[in-house]
C-alpha cells in the first residue's frame, strides 16, 4: 500500500481499531466482517453509529462464499465490499472510486529502472519513474510533444528488455522547488493482451510484496 502512496495502519483488534479513530479518521477502512463487536454492537454498525467517524468511508471484506453477507453490509453503512482472494487491480479502482476526485483505474506504481526511448534510429537512455499496465513515466529533461509516437525500451527484470510502442499523453516541466519529475507520461499503444496481462501480474506482485495478504 505505500507504493501506492497511501498511509496505511493496521488493526487486529477493536482496540486498536478505538485508538486509531480516536487519534485520526481515515479516508477508507477495509473492514473484515468477522472484526469482533465493540460494546456488544456489530462492528460495522457500532462505526456507523460513531457521528465522527460519518465522512469515514467503509469496504468490508470476506471470502466469497459469504457473499449474501456483504451485500447485506452495503446497506448497514459500507459503501463497497470485496472478496477474498482480493484482487489489488479491482481493489485499487474500489478505493480509488471512493476517495478520489480523479480515480484510475489501473495499478500505478513508483519504480525506477532504465528505460530507452526510441524515435526513428535514435534511441536516448532515461528513466522510469512509475509503470501501469497501460503506460510508464519517462524522467527526462527534454520530453517529446504530446501526441508523439514513439518506441519505448523497459529493461524490467526480464530476460530481454520490453519494447512497446507508446504515445506521448502528458509533459511536466522541472518545478522551481524540484518537488516534482520533470518528463513525460506515455500511454502505451498497439499491446497485445498477453502483454497487457504480463504488465498486471508484474505490477501486483510488487504491491503484494509489500503486505497485501498480511493486510487481507
Amino acid at each position: 500500500m505505500k507504493r501506492l502512496d497511501y498511509n496505511v495502519f493496521l488493526a487486529s483488534n477493536n482496540p486498536d481499531l478505538t485508538r486509531i479513530t480516536s487519534g485520526i479518521i481515515p479516508h477508507i477502512l477495509l473492514l473484515d466482517i468477522d472484526m469482533p463487536p465493540i460494546a456488544g454492537q456489530p462492528c460495522l454498525e457500532a462505526l456507523r453509529a460513531n457521528r465522527s467517524l460519518g465522512i469515514m468511508k467503509i469496504i468490508t471484506v470476506a471470502e466469497k462464499e459469504r457473499a449474501a453477507e456483504l451485500e447485506a453490509s452495503l446497506k448497514k453503512g459500507a459503501c463497497a465490499f470485496a472478496t477474498r482472494p482480493v484482487s489489488p487491480t479491482e481493489l485499487y479502482r474500489t478505493i480509488q472510486k471512493e476517495i478520489e476526485p480523479r480515480p484510475r483505474q489501473f495499478l500505478r506504481i513508483k519504480v525506477l529502472f532504465k528505460a530507452t526511448v526510441i524515435t526513428g534510429t535514435t534511441g536516448r537512455v532515461s528513466f522510469a519513474t512509475a509503470l501501469s499496465e497501460q503506460g510508464a513515466f519517462i524522467r527526462t529533461m527534454k520530453p517529446l510533444p504530446v501526441g508523439s509516437r514513439l518506441k519505448v525500451s523497459l529493461e524490467l527484470p526480464t530476460p530481454k528488455p520490453l519494447v512497446l510502442d507508446a504515445e506521448v499523453l502528458y509533459t511536466l516541466a522541472q518545478g522551481p522547488e524540484k518537488l516534482v519529475d520533470p518528463g513525460m507520461g506515455l500511454r502505451f499503444v498497439d499491446m497485445s493482451a498477453e502483454i497487457q496481462a504480463g504488465l498486471r501480474r508484474f505490477v501486483e506482485e510488487q504491491i503484494l510484496g509489500e503486505g497485501w495478504e498480511g493486510l487481507l
